[in-house]
């Protein structure tokens, strides 16, 4: 039963014109009901709010365990282009190669075809 049935269960119990107590025995059982019912959904709530915490808490963590991981990628990458010096190297789980790139800079205001900004890098 809901808090809104509950609440139209105990009016039932009371008489709207005098206020009398139709049904003593089941207003205090509804009252009690009620009173269970609240306190279950205020510590329902209370269980939320602190797996929310877990879970930031746990996204924090990955977070932080992502960014680790992606400076070790870009750090071997370098390493392995430095060792590598531009040759190209391949076994049967990898290949890998260099491309020569050359630096622009761009005026202020031009205006840059579409197919130039995009970019990629692959391993």
């Amino acid at each position: 039963m809901s808090l809104y049935d509950i609440r139209k269960d105990i009016e039932a119990c009371v008489d709207a014109e005098t206020g009398e107590i139709i049904d003593a025995e089941k207003l205090a059982s509804l009252q009690v009901e009620r009173d269970e019912k609240i306190s279950n959904i205020a510590c329902w709530i209370k269980n939320l709010l602190i797996d929310i915490e877990g879970i930031k808490a746990e996204r924090k963590k990955l977070a932080e365990r992502q960014a680790v991981m992606e400076h070790k990628a870009a750090s071997l990458k370098a390493y392995l282009a430095d060792f590598l010096d531009g040759k190209k190297w391949h076994d049967a789980r990898s290949a890998l190669s260099f491309r020569k790139t050359e630096r622009i800079e761009i005026a202020d205001g031009a205006v840059v075809p579409e197919e130039f900004l995009k970019t990629s890098v692959t391993v």
